[in-house]
């Protein structure tokens, strides 16, 4: 368990918290192994767990203490070890770590409100923690097809919803999340233009950047900054995010039957590869079934519209997956073929 624990490639003030956090830890377990309080393998595979833990509250959080610990910190950092490569067992084992520390230094019982296993299976199920084979940990195919993407935004346009069909184009074109969408401001995505990149705050406050490649990407932007430059652009003053994500994945559970065509999952497959002027790839699938539409699910049509243009410019398989990944907010490999299936 050596990955977390090199701190070089954090800033020099970064390093000191961390070392300061590090001697914290160190101290605490010294005491509890020499006292008998805890065995000698269990208290340094705890340290090495808190030493993990620490460097992701340092880098992502900034933090410069460990006296309050928060769901949203396990959870960013089960997916960011998950998707690293670590076991659940591994995982598992951290996270008691982070619980015994809490309890440790708090002593009130804290450790009972952090997010149980279960609870963290359920959370991270979309990156597949939770599957037990190939096909369970791949699902079902998910993506969209283009059809299907302009006919739940007509509906939300007869409905006088534009900002759902907003919401959509956003998702299918730039692979963000329902919540990722729904939190852009103008500022956002006026530096997007600038800089051809749109930087959003993932799961558990991690920052990614989106490349803006093509010109359907750059014409939602100008239409968004047309109605709105100026702080949030979907969230309406006195109305609440959270409202209006349910709104939106409600509106497409409630219209779904009626969007959804009837077709095999691999002939979605097939049908992007056709528009992208992509040949037979391997590796694909064929036996998974159509899973519903999802808001979610807009996200594995543009990782898989994404994955395909790459491949048609003569990037490599992997390196593909790698950039898509990195794109998704995901940095394993295992976790990108959930969403292209292959």
């Amino acid at each position: 368990m050596k990955k977390y624990n090199n701190f070089n490639d954090l800033s020099e003030k970064d390093q000191n918290i961390c070392r300061h956090l590090y001697v914290q830890i160190d101290t605490l377990y010294k005491t509890a192994i020499n006292k008998g309080i805890i065995g000698k393998s269990t208290g340094f595979r705890y340290r090495d767990g808190m030493h993990e833990f620490s460097k992701l509250l340092v880098e992502c959080y900034h933090k410069t203490n460990l006296n309050y610990i928060e769901p949203k910190h396990i959870y960013a950092f089960a997916e960011q070890a998950w998707e690293s490569g670590y076991s659940k067992s591994n995982i598992f084992t951290t996270l008691s770590a982070i619980r015994d520390f809490y309890d440790r230094i708090r002593g009130d019982g804290s450790s009972l409100y952090l997010p149980t296993n279960e609870m963290l299976k359920v959370e991270l199920e979309e990156i597949g923690f939770s599957s037990r084979n190939n096909i369970d940990r791949i699902g079902n195919q998910r993506a969209w097809t283009e059809n299907e993407v302009q006919k739940m935004k007509e509906k939300a346009m007869e409905q006088g919803h534009e900002n759902y069909a907003d919401l959509i184009d956003l998702s299918w074109t730039y692979g963000t999340r329902i919540h990722e969408s729904v939190r852009l401001n103008a500022e956002q995505l006026i530096e997007a233009k600038k800089a051809d990149k749109l930087i959003v705050k993932g799961k558990g406050g991690l920052i990614r950047g989106i490349s803006i490649r093509n010109k359907k990407q750059k014409e939602i932007i100008e239409k968004l900054l047309c109605k709105c430059n100026k702080g949030k652009i979907f969230v309406a003053e006195g109305e609440k995010a959270h409202e209006l994500i349910k709104k939106v994945q409600h509106f497409i559970y409630n219209h779904r039957a009626d969007v959804q065509e009837k077709i095999e999952a691999w002939r979605i497959f097939d049908q992007y590869c056709i528009k992208a002027g992509v040949g037979k790839i391997d590796g694909y699938y064929k036996s998974i079934e159509r899973g519903d539409l999802t808001v979610h699910g807009l996200r594995h049509t543009w990782a898989l519209i994404y994955y395909l243009e790459l491949i048609a410019a003569g990037v490599d398989d992997i390196a593909a997956k790698k950039i898509v990944s990195k794109e998704l907010g995901h940095y394993r490999l295992e976790v990108t073929r959930i969403y292209l299936k292959v």
